[in-house]
């Protein structure tokens, strides 16, 4: 191999260039590494998974269902527009008030074209519903 001084010796002065073996050596090292990382990090991701299956299967009631593919879909895109029909009459200019009448034991009534008050006075199963109460 040849030295630093040893290539000045060789060279001229004005000519001098960084030694780009060098540099790539340097990188495929990095590079090495970076592969072992990410080794280990896929080791121990079925740990993971299992861990948080196990977790999900904690969470969840017993007679919670779980929806796969065009039935998840479905079922979040009715719950959305069950939303939307709820809300839709009492917007604009128009807007039309809703009678909500509670079930508990003073069974009070309120009158109100209140978007948010309607559907946080809701109890709503439906998972991509409830994220469009939450954002209202």
């Amino acid at each position: 191999m040849i030295r630093g001084s040893q290539r000045q010796r060789a060279e001229p002065e004005s000519k001098v260039k960084p030694h780009a073996p060098h540099l790539s050596l340097t990188l495929s090292i990095s590079h090495s590494r970076r592969r072992r990382r990410r080794r280990r990090r896929h080791c121990r991701l079925p740990k993971l998974l299992l861990l948080a299956d196990e977790m999900v299967d904690r969470l969840l009631k017993d007679d919670a269902t779980e929806e796969k593919g065009e039935r998840a879909r479905m079922a979040s895109f009715v719950g959305g527009m069950a939303v939307s029909d709820l809300v839709k009459t009492t917007l604009g200019p128009k807007g039309m008030d809703k009678i909500l009448q509670s079930t508990g034991r003073g069974r009070s009534v309120t009158v109100t074209n209140d978007g948010a008050t309607i559907l946080k006075s809701l109890h709503i199963d439906n998972p991509a519903a409830k994220v469009l109460v939450g954002i209202l």
